[in-house]
């Protein structure tokens, strides 16, 4: 395995202004959580909260960690109006339509979310007078999926056959075109924002309740003792736990921000970075609901009815990059990403707060790491 396990940096995040778009949504939360831990002054852009989103309102009216603002990234004014008044240090932008399923439904909702919100975000940056990274999230569907067992590296073909995949295949675009047009020392450009974009394998985790998306699906028919119907069984995807992700997240905003001096350095780390999981967890979606039966009992059936639109069969990433350029590597494997998930739901179940459980993995994860930073 690469990489050199490297920690987080506590006095680097400690009084940082951090913008998170998108911050009320499963990885928001979990990220807003984390870096709040670390000393971090956050603020979210969002669309109006509702109780309807239960992660973020269980976890949020418990501890006052961020100060949100609420709008719509489509929107041009709104999200200048917040990166104006905060002037952030750092900013993860989270904020899309992240379903496959429902992009065939509003293709032009995802569109102009994913694409025109990024533009926006973009936009609206220019405007700040002090240093800021940028870390733009997308997606490991950016790729021309060839349905091959070879991960797919940053430099591949980006592609995409249903309008989610294709609205991240062009946001990538997109940034890689701005940075280039807007980003350096000429009249009409700035030297002052670092801008990278990030793809993950599915991530995992407690707290997510999304429609159709295999583990909240599976929680709902445990938890309350129905059948679990699965599509698509043999599908193989990179599971991986949020932490795993968020915590390459988190080392690439801070080289990037730490690096701006040092051309060379920057230049590398203003590009595409994959973070996925060991190649052992690429696993299918029956292995994925088998293991997380081991932990909590569910009955299950696959579904004869398969769906008509299209959804990728094999896909999965090398993050060979991120483990030589930042010293990232993933610490949860299957079986703990699995444990680790169901567990936060089990214990949920049973009135622990959703802070809490959050806290408690996020400790447990950062010991393991140190344990395998040590030797």
């Amino acid at each position: 395995m690469k990489g050199n396990n490297k920690l987080l940096n506590c006095s680097f995040w400690k009084g940082k202004r951090i913008l998170i778009t998108g911050n009320t949504g499963f990885k928001g939360t979990w990220l807003s959580i984390w870096l709040s831990m670390k000393g971090a002054e956050i603020y979210g852009f969002s669309l109006k909260i509702t109780h309807d989103n239960f992660f973020y309102t269980k976890t949020m009216e418990e501890k006052k960690i961020v100060k949100n603002y609420e709008g719509d990234i489509r929107n041009l004014q709104d999200i200048r109006n917040c990166i104006d008044e905060v002037k952030p240090h750092i900013v993860f932008h989270l904020a899309a339509q992240s379903l496959v399923q429902t992009s065939y439904k509003k293709p032009i909702d995802t569109w102009e979310t994913n694409v025109i919100g990024t533009l926006n975000i973009l936009e609206s940056l220019k405007s700040l007078s002090n240093k800021c990274a940028i870390i733009i999230v997308t997606s490991d569907k950016v790729y021309e999926n060839k349905e091959t067992l070879q991960g797919y590296k940053e430099s591949d073909k980006l592609g995409g056959k249903d309008p989610y995949s294709s609205s991240k295949a062009a946001t990538e675009i997109l940034v890689s075109s701005w940075r280039f047009s807007f980003v350096g020392n000429s009249d009409h450009q700035t030297e002052r924002l670092l801008i990278a974009t990030v793809r993950s394998g599915n991530v995992i985790g407690g707290g997510d309740w999304s429609d159709n998306r295999i583990v909240p699906d599976f929680v709902k028919a445990a938890s309350t003792k129905q059948i679990l119907e699965i599509r698509n069984p043999q599908s193989v995807r990179p599971w991986q736990h949020v932490l795993d992700t968020l915590n390459g997240y988190i080392l690439l905003a801070e080289e990037l921000y730490k690096n701006e001096k040092d051309l060379k350095k920057k230049e590398e780390l203003t590009s595409g970075f994959n973070f996925g999981p060991n190649p052992e967890n690429n696993k299918t979606v029956l292995e994925l609901v088998n293991k997380c039966c081991e932990f909590w009992p569910c009955s299950i059936k696959v579904s004869e009815d398969m769906k008509k639109t299209y959804e990728s069969k094999l896909l999965t990433l090398d993050s060979n990059k991120s483990m030589d350029l930042l010293g990232w590597q993933p610490i949860f494997n299957f079986y703990e990403a699995i444990k680790n998930t169901i567990n936060w739901y089990r214990e949920f179940n049973q009135n622990i707060s959703a802070y809490e459980c959050c806290k408690k993995d996020i400790l447990k994860f950062e010991d393991k790491k140190n344990f395998s930073k040590k030797n």
